[in-house]
């Protein structure tokens, strides 16, 4: 499962963003730079059913742990996949050592769900998840402290993390908080 997140990764950063400028418009009037946007490693997901699809097809993979793994939906009356993420501005969910593990995809239109997350699978459970851990484990170990925050804003407030604060202020943002 690790290895088809990080094969997907590959195929959506080989997709340029001159093609989808509509999305990169909505990051750029939010306050995303280009240099952000690539330090941050978002990136979009196709308005294509079966982008994702025919990649991991095309390179052998099998389609079934696809769909274990979340990237793949499936019709359950005629048992066909297609891409969950479409039309989606990609942001990788990764464990704590920086391995992909899931994806949270924004809308940048008036689609629903606003945000579309991985289903759980054996690899990505949500509620153990501290979205941008992999690069805060450093600055943490030094410091000896963390400062978890929850935010209702989304990953928007974790991107620009670092502008709020003191320079090489690091943090997570913990994506549910259970009672």
């Amino acid at each position: 499962m690790y290895k088809l997140n990080e094969v997907k990764w590959t195929k959506l950063n080989e997709v340029k963003w001159l093609v989808f400028v509509e999305a990169l418009n909505y990051l750029h009037e939010r306050g995303f730079t280009d240099d952000l946007i690539k330090e941050r490693e978002i990136g979009y997901a196709p308005d294509n059913s079966h982008f994702c699809h025919d990649f991991l097809e095309k390179k052998g993979y099998d389609i079934e742990l696809a769909f274990e793994a979340g990237l793949l939906s499936r019709n359950e009356e005629n048992f066909t996949y297609f891409d969950r993420f479409r039309n989606r501005i990609m942001f990788p969910l990764k464990n704590g050592q920086g391995r992909i593990v899931g994806y949270s995809g924004r809308t940048y239109t008036d689609q629903e769900p606003k945000y579309l997350n991985s289903p759980e699978t054996p690899i990505f459970q949500k509620r153990r998840i501290l979205y941008n851990l992999n690069k805060a484990r450093k600055f943490i170990r030094k410091q000896d402290e963390i400062i978890l925050l929850e935010f209702l804003l989304g990953f928007s407030t974790v991107v620009f993390s670092p502008s709020f604060f003191y320079p090489g202020f690091r943090f997570g943002e913990k994506s549910n908080i259970e009672e």
